[in-house]
């Protein structure tokens, strides 16, 4: 018998499907699609995935036409109003020139003119503007106004073009165009508008064709219960049955996922495919480029799978602000931190064992996929560093072998298990030969470190603070003299980098007694571990430096000072 609407029930499971589900859920969150979240999953309702196709590029639309050729052509509207020829320089000639070669060069293109016959409202050739865009070029002892005609017309030309463009329907679809090749096409490729015939279709058709009404075809015949539990096949991802192979998708259009059981059938047992998918899943998997975050060229996704929520809250950073993949990486892992700690999802942290970065690197042909797994002891270590590594976001140090991100630095080697003293050591390093100004990352870095340490190895903040303060005073104990503080910084530095407690000490000791003064007691009671050691050696010497430290009741909490 045949029943009413369908609800269909998207449930999470391996990172693939995860990531096709955190997409579904962000394209259904852009058209304020209504849907319901479940405990491993959501449902829809089948009526609200009418126009999904519309809902889907417009997600892609509202993510990254900022980041498209047609933005870098609009975004240049109001300088080239505002440009006069009474008092434009060679410079801006120049930028002008190269802007008119870009325009030139796109509006030719192949995925632009295949573009302009779906856009009804289109009512100029922007392929022959294209054609006619000439550069500006003066000849010797020329100035611009000696070409003050062509360089009007040129301007109103490119003026033109950009009105035409911001039209909605040619942004819909140049954009859309735009984002299949630069986005999409990285994660799957050879169906739907990606066929390599299809490069001329309507992109929003050829979604529906593929990806829905196959879908809408199938719940219809799941209606009909009968007849739908005596189908024969049933899909590789999940629990529905399939009446016959040809009804049936593969795996082999996701970018390196799936095997082409026509051409290698010998990788199956019997020479006979098992990983077909049903529509429902098939429909799903098409989501996975919106499941990432994508940025230059590399895709972000986190799989937090203890529960819908938590895979959604995870998940909720964008790629606003972001100028580099790292920036993104940044806000990514920031944003598993500020999740554990959100009220909701309490219960779920005690449940994680574990959260999955998947990364994606579009030229990497041969492996685009790379995974990264943070275990519980890890997620913890970042959880109490949250407020301290905050305020290492956006935080870059020049070395001689470029940049330093000093958020992705320290968080990196909590990931790895690895110890910060080595970049402690770094950076005081590049701190008394005068190449940056400030230590008071530093100072945060150690802290972090500390409590990264084995409980055994761990230092109260109390404690930490209190060897600061000896360098402080020691250093004070130099005014007049502070000629002699660099070399003495030095010596400190190798010995604590080395472990090396005897020179340390011998340092120490005759620091102290140029100054006749008894080293602190409490350097003899401290030093019984390397850890310890390293600990109380970079807190003293950044006393020494003269770093204060910051605000001393926030970053006690920061440092969970106990």
């Amino acid at each position: 018998m045949k029943g009413g609407k369908v609800m269909i029930y998207f449930e999470t499971s391996d990172w693939l499907k995860n990531a096709a589900v955190n997409g579904l859920l962000r394209i259904l969150d852009s058209s304020e699609v209504p849907y319901k979240l479940k405990t491993n999953g959501i449902e829809v309702d089948e009526n609200n995935l009418d126009k999904f196709e519309e809902s889907y590029f417009y997600y892609f639309i509202n993510t990254y036409s900022n980041y498209t050729s047609w933005k870098k052509i609009i975004e240049k509207e109001y300088r080239l109003e505002n440009m006069s020829p009474e008092s434009i320089t060679e410079k801006e000639l120049k930028t002008l020139n190269d802007f008119i070669d870009y325009v030139k060069t796109k509006l030719t293109s192949n995925s632009y003119v295949n573009t302009y016959p779906l856009i009804e409202s289109l009512e100029i050739d922007l392929k022959q503007i294209g054609k006619q865009l000439k550069k500006i070029s003066l000849k010797k002892n020329e100035t611009i106004m000696d070409q003050y005609d062509q360089f009007l017309n040129t301007r109103n030309q490119l003026l033109e073009v950009i009105n035409v463009l911001q039209h909605p329907e040619v942004k819909k679809f140049i954009v859309s165009r735009n984002i299949v090749y630069d986005v999409i096409s990285n994660y799957w490729n050879s169906v739907s508008f990606l066929h390599v015939k299809a490069n001329k279709d309507n992109m929003f058709e050829k979604y529906k064709d593929y990806f829905l009404n196959p879908l809408f075809d199938y719940l219809e015949e799941k209606k009909d219960f009968d007849r739908y539990s005596k189908y024969k096949y049933q899909c590789s991802t999940c629990n529905n049955k399939i009446a016959n192979l040809s009804s049936a998708f593969d795996l082999t259009w996701l970018t390196k996922i799936g095997v082409d059981s026509a051409r290698k059938s010998s990788h199956y047992w019997g020479y006979q495919t098992d990983t077909f998918i049903c529509p429902e899943c098939n429909f799903l998997y098409s989501c996975v480029p919106a499941g990432f975050l994508y940025f230059n060229r590399q895709g972000l996704f986190i799989n937090e799978n203890s529960s819908i929520h938590s895979l959604r809250s995870v998940n909720n950073f964008s790629l606003h602000h972001v100028t580099k993949f790292d920036e993104l990486e940044d806000k990514g892992y920031f944003q598993i931190i500020d999740t554990l700690n959100q009220e909701k999802t309490k219960q779920a942290n005690r449940e994680i064992e574990n959260i999955q970065i998947v990364k994606l690197n579009a030229d990497n042909s041969l492996r685009p996929y790379t995974f990264n797994t943070l275990s519980r002891e890890r997620l913890h270590v970042l959880q109490k560093n949250k407020n301290l590594l905050e305020k290492l976001i956006g935080v870059y140090v020049k070395n001689d072998e470029g940049y330093l991100n000093l958020y992705q630095e320290v968080t990196n080697r909590i990931y790895q298990n690895r110890k910060q003293f080595d970049l402690i050591y770094k950076l005081i390093n590049l701190f008394l030969a005068e190449k940056i100004k400030f230590s008071s990352y530093i100072w945060i870095i150690l802290l972090i470190s500390n409590q990264s340490q084995r409980r055994g190895d761990k230092m109260n903040y109390k404690q930490i603070r209190e060897f600061q303060q000896y360098g402080l005073n020691l250093r004070e104990a130099y005014k007049g003299h502070e000629n002699k503080l660099s070399g003495i910084s030095y010596r400190l530095l190798n010995a604590a980098k080395v472990k090396n407690e005897s020179r340390f000490m011998d340092t120490l000791l005759n620091a102290y007694m140029y100054q006749r003064k008894p080293v602190p007691l409490p350097f003899v009671e401290a030093l019984n571990s390397d850890s310890r050691f390293q600990t109380i050696a970079y807190a003293f010497l950044l006393g020494l430096l003269g770093e204060q430290g910051l605000n001393k009741n926030n970053e006690e909490e920061d440092s969970d000072g106990k």
